[in-house]
């Protein structure tokens, strides 16, 4: 057994007050019909009326004149009224039945007019006088002109925050001193909040009210109020009306006031009383933006569906109202996301199990899915990491060939498709650059030196030398350009004696890694044009400017001018870069010393220098250096940018340290044992030996 059992159709529920069956759980067990009827009929709001008494009003009770009809509501009938002893207007309310009402509304009417009797605050209504007349009973309240709150909404929407915490404030301590004389409202809402002359606000309509622990005059079955400002527990008929159900009415009435609107709307009665049963309250910022997030935790308490948890008593309400007017903390806050969501779940058992199921189920998939793109991602990572280690190792293997092959001229050309292999491979860290640096040495080591180079649209341009190898020039649809390489910048294009051709040979001058099209030697054969790819370019071979000849040099080396000079048997000699040499005297002496550059270099048996800072093996600071043999010698220049050798097969290169490029194609010296000295401008390089010495500029 699982404790469920079956209800027996002789046991079907009823309404109270028709006997059609019905479900019970909402309004008590009413059916639809008669909970209609109730609300929309018995409970309809006053409706303000400019048009004459009909004929079947009295047009005097007692010592009052009736001078017209201001509202009606589902048991009396409120009408403006003289009193001809006082002279005074007041507010006369008569049962809307006359002689006619029945026990049950005269027992109504009397308690209304008791309970209003029985109070005294500065905004509740004032009785002034009960009594009968023909039968008729009837009392006289203040008269209130100046409009109803619901009015004033319908009419402006969402009001001013502090007007109607104010406003609010006031109500709820006026509710409060009722309820301190036993007095419940049970029907409040902004209709019934009036305002006198002095715009001073009034709870009235007390039609619904009862005293606590006084028996009930409602009728089983039928709910008291107005739907829209019922509390939960009234709604669902689990409980009556308590001080807390007018504290949530309070809570309705400062909604719509911050927001124009009561929190739960809806056409349907039966649907409003579910809203307000089982929704979740919407916060009055969703509805206005920029409402006091104090403020509107104020109003969110009173509202509270469950009555334990809203404000223990009206007066609760008005102190916290009042703080927030004054700028002091309030009381209230706002319920986290988990309380609110648990409170739902309480109300909506059914729902929130369904939505927790599929929550979880949805949360099983999210984590198998996550399992597996993790196992995934491991694979592939593993696989992806086995192709890293692979491409490195192959492009190290490739540009270590590479550097073997650039050793030697014959087999250097053997490195290009190595190194444009390993440049290709995506290994990802610096393997690429350095194969790109290691074909541009090949390719520099391979080609002259490049003096100018003109860009062409032409795909034939024509190109000229001067008889005396001075000034190159070229022409690409109608513009000259040419070069004086005496002056090292652009020369006079319009010299006659400049040789125009289309050149035709071809021969494989590296240009930018690519082997020319086209070339056109100078007549002195030192210097060349190329065209190739959209591109002339002047090329110069690498030359001596001077060299000296003789015996026991023991010296040499650049003065502060400049000026190489040579220390021989014969005394100090100046060797000019024209060749002319001439004796020095008055020279200073050479240095003494040298004075160690920062960076150090080792120089391995195969011929690759290694250039470290710091002691060696410490910090390597550019590419491995390759050369066709052994090294000789190795010397920094006075920057320490660059860094000359001399090699065993008597070969001088010129490097660049930062990028481990090589600057000058190998240049052949006269002997595999020379000395190297540096300039101070880094321009000139003097080679020596005991007999001989050459002066480069390169």
């Amino acid at each position: 057994m699982d404790g469920s059992f079956m209800v027996p159709a002789l046991f079907t529920p009823t309404c109270p007050q028709c006997g059609k069956p019905t479900a019970s759980g909402l309004c008590a067990g009413a059916c639809p019909e008669c909970l209609a009827a109730s609300m929309l009929g018995e409970w309809d709001e006053l409706e303000a009326s400019d048009e004459p008494a009909p004929e079947d009003i009295i047009t005097r009770v007692a010592d009052y004149d009736v001078l017209r009809v201001l509202g009606r509501g589902g048991m009396g009938v409120v009408c403006r009224a003289r009193d001809r002893l006082l002279g005074r207007e007041v507010a006369l309310k008569l049962i809307h039945s006359g002689v006619l009402a029945s026990d049950e509304e005269l027992r109504r009417f009397r308690l209304e007019a008791e309970a209003v009797a029985s109070l005294r605050h500065p905004h509740l209504i004032v009785v002034h006088e009960t009594g009968e007349a023909d039968g008729q009973p009837y009392f006289t309240m203040t008269l209130a002109e100046h409009g109803t709150l619901a009015t004033r909404v319908q009419q402006s929407g969402a009001i001013d925050p502090r007007v109607a915490a104010a406003l609010v404030r006031d109500i709820a301590s006026a509710v409060h001193h009722a309820h301190t004389r036993g007095v419940l409202h049970r029907d409040l809402k902004p209709a019934n909040i009036l305002f006198d002359s002095d715009d001073r606000a009034l709870v009235s309509d007390f039609g619904l009210a009862r005293f606590t622990g006084a028996d009930s005059v409602t009728k089983s079955g039928s709910l008291l109020g107005t739907p829209g400002y019922l509390a939960p527990e009234v709604a669902s008929g689990v409980a009556g009306h308590t001080t807390s159900s007018d504290v949530y009415a309070l809570g309705v009435i400062l909604f719509e006031c911050l927001t124009g609107r009561p929190p739960f709307e809806n056409d349907s009665p039966l649907a409003l009383l579910k809203s307000i049963t089982e929704d979740e309250t919407p916060a009055p910022s969703s509805l206005i933006k920029g409402i006091d997030h104090d403020l509107e935790a104020v109003c969110l308490r009173a509202l509270e569906k469950d009555p334990a948890r809203r404000y223990p008593s009206a007066e609760a309400l008005a102190t916290d109202l009042e703080r927030w007017l004054s700028g002091e903390p309030v009381t209230a806050r706002h319920p986290p996301l988990t309380e609110r969501f648990w409170r739902w779940a309480q109300r909506n058992q059914s729902r929130a199990v369904l939505y927790s199921m599929a929550a979880v189920s949805v949360l099983i998939l999210v984590l198998l899915s996550a399992v597996w793109n993790v196992l995934l991602s491991s694979e592939q990572n593993r696989i992806e990491e086995a192709r890293h280690r692979s491409e490195v190792l192959r492009a190290s293997l490739l540009r270590e060939f590479a550097v073997q092959f650039m050793a030697s001229p014959a087999t250097m050309l053997q490195a290009l498709p190595r190194l444009e292999e390993a440049a290709s491979l995506t290994t990802g860290d610096v393997s690429e650059d350095q194969a790109i640096r290691l074909r541009h040495r090949v390719i520099q080591r391979l080609a002259p030196l490049r003096l100018q180079k003109w860009k062409t649209s032409s795909s034939q341009p024509v190109l000229a030398w001067s008889p005396d190898s001075r000034t190159a020039a070229c022409t690409d649809n109608g513009t000259v350009y040419a070069y004086d390489l005496e002056k090292g910048a652009e020369g006079d294009a319009s010299l006659t004696t400049l040789t125009y051709t289309t050149p035709k040979t071809a021969m494989p001058v590296p240009d930018d890694g690519t082997l020319a099209l086209h070339t056109l030697w100078s007549p002195d054969g030192n210097c060349v044009l190329v065209h190739s790819r959209g591109l002339v370019s002047l090329w110069k071979r690498t030359k001596p400017l001077a060299r000296w000849h003789g015996s026991s040099l023991l010296q040499a080396w650049f003065d502060k001018d400049g000026r190489l000079l040579l220390q021989c048997d014969k005394g100090t000699l100046h060797l000019d870069p024209d060749g002319s040499i001439a004796e020095f005297a008055g020279a200073a002496p050479p240095p003494a010393s040298i004075a160690e550059p920062p960076l150090n270099t080792t120089a391995e048996p195969n011929g690759i220098v290694r250039v470290w800072r710091g002691q060696p093996g410490e910090q390597e600071v550019s590419e491995p250096l390759p050369h066709s043999s052994a090294v000789t010698s190795i010397v920094f220049d006075p920057t320490n940018r660059y860094l000359a050798t001399s090699t065993q097969d008597k070969t001088l290169r010129v490097w660049e340290i930062a990028t481990g490029l090589l600057v000058t194609p190998p240049i052949p010296i006269m002997s595999s044992q020379a000395h190297l000295t540096w300039d101070e401008s880094n321009h000139r390089l003097a080679v020596w030996t005991d007999s001989e010495a050459v002066l480069f500029d390169w």
